[in-house]
């Protein structure tokens, strides 16, 4: 299940009826190891109060074995803020800082098209900031420079600046799903189902067939990545990392090593185990501060990209070359991040108590494969027809294996059924009976319907 490994951050975007796509979706999205969006959860919210939100958070995680997100984005509103504080307290709230600036596109227009400077501006405000006074200054500068000083809606935004602004969020952990967010192209695949023009079974089929070609590309990078044949780096530790993270998130790390070329690396003392160090790069004025502790190899920066994003700094790598430690120390290879993340349990604590059951776990892989190739077979009459064909010729040679001593398939598979594979015709008319009336006690008020496909119906991993 996609949760089960990807669920440490969460962005809920439920804009898009706003936005002018017609249904009111709201999907729950994270990213995976190839850093591409998945979708863990979706419904179809035509109430957007504290009750409608509440009922939403609760579902999402009763869907996902009463486990929640560590960090949770959304769009800026104080309704969803009281709702995730009820029903995930525990979970780390913060606004998406490419939505805001989306919505500072509209909010702004008439500036940003007076104004050559004023985009840079915001954006250095939204994404380059890293502490405080420095965020504090260039927000300042950029109301004086540009005459914003009286602008209501950055003097509201400035007044949640905890809720979204860098330096009050390191420590959040966000997997880099800002930047993914800038090139994903999910909204513009989303904006021609959630027409009006389809009706909602039309919707429910394309969308099932979104999901299925999402997880085909996954499946199609799994085999590149684990059948590479480009040449080793030279590097030990380069080495290191491409043999463990998948090609995207060897990326990342092979970026950050190629700054730390330009890093110098000053001794600022020790005490005890642990050793203070200031790097400093040319032209850039800002220095960063690590600290490593020799007892455990634990490095500790002050950037924190690692806490931020999952892969170590150019800093952190600094400080490992000159201790002279040619590999990645094994706590700083997130597993999400890793070529075989989907095999056992996640580090995050999201696996499931059924995970151990080998039956279990045939069976979930088998529902995974299989669901790939009948989304596929599906396109054409051909495949369908070829498809529909061999699975009885498959069935009996399965049947031959089994022949000795046949398990209670059928056991197996209802077992399984009750957690991951509802019927979508079932969630359809279990959901319209159950949730219609939830938020406002009517149906022709408010319906709302659970259509959380990603969390049940359409994903066997």
């Amino acid at each position: 299940m996609d949760f089960t490994h990807f669920g440490d951050v969460v962005c809920l975007d439920s804009g898009y009826e706003v936005q002018g796509y017609g249904r009111p979706i709201a999907l729950f999205t994270g990213l995976n190891h190839h850093r591409q969006t998945v979708i863990f959860g979706t419904a179809l919210l035509y109430d957007e109060s504290f009750e409608a939100f509440r009922w939403l958070f609760d579902t999402f995680k009763m869907a996902m074995n009463s486990t929640h997100p560590k960090t949770l984005l959304t769009d800026r509103s104080a309704v969803i803020s009281e709702a995730v504080a009820v029903s995930w307290p525990e979970t780390a709230h913060r606004f998406c800082v490419w939505q805001i600036y989306q919505n500072a596109l509209q909010q702004l227009s008439q500036a940003f098209h007076g104004s050559r400077t004023l985009e840079y501006n915001f954006k250095r405000c939204l994404f380059d900031c890293e502490d405080e006074a420095e965020f504090l200054m260039a927000w300042r500068e950029m109301l004086e420079n540009h005459d914003l000083k009286d602008n209501q809606w950055l003097a509201d935004l400035l007044a949640v600046k905890e809720k979204w602004a860098l330096p009050y969020g390191r420590e959040a952990f966000y997997a880099d799903m800002k930047s993914v967010q800038q090139k994903d192209n999910l909204s513009s695949e989303l904006k021609i189902y959630l027409s009006l023009e389809f009706d909602l079974l039309s919707f429910f089929v394309q969308f099932e067939k979104l999901l299925c070609d999402r997880r085909s590309a996954e499946l199609q990078l799994d085999v590149s990545a684990s059948q590479s044949t480009k040449k080793p780096p030279s590097m030990r530790i380069l080495r290191q990392a491409a043999n463990v993270y998948t090609p995207a998130a060897y990326r990342m790390f092979e970026r950050e090593f190629e700054l730390y070329m330009d890093c110098m690396l000053y001794n600022c003392g020790e005490m005890g185990t642990i050793c203070e160090y200031r790097i400093t790069v040319e032209d850039n004025p800002k220095d960063h501060f690590v600290k490593y502790d020799s007892l455990n190899s634990m490095s500790h920066c002050s950037c924190k990209r690692f806490e931020f994003v999952g892969i170590p700094c150019r800093h952190m790598l600094k400080v490992l070359d000159t201790r002279n430690i040619k590999d990645i120390p094994p706590q700083y290879i997130l597993k999400r991040w890793r070529k075989d993340a989907r095999s056992g349990s996640s580090n995050g604590g999201y696996a499931y108590s059924f995970d151990g059951d080998p039956q279990t776990k045939r069976h979930t892989l088998l529902c995974r494969i299989f669901s790939i190739a009948a989304a596929r077979a599906a396109t054409s009459a051909e495949s369908f027809a070829y498809m529909e064909s061999q699975s009885s010729v498959l069935m009996g040679q399965v049947e031959q294996f089994l022949e000795n001593s046949p398990p209670d398939i059928a056991a197996i598979i209802g077992a399984n059924c009750d957690r991951t594979q509802i019927p979508v015709e079932s969630m359809i008319t279990d959901g319209l009976h159950n949730h219609a009336n939830f938020i406002n006690g009517s149906a022709d008020d408010s319906l709302t319907f659970p259509f959380t496909m990603g969390a049940g119906t359409l994903d066997y991993r």
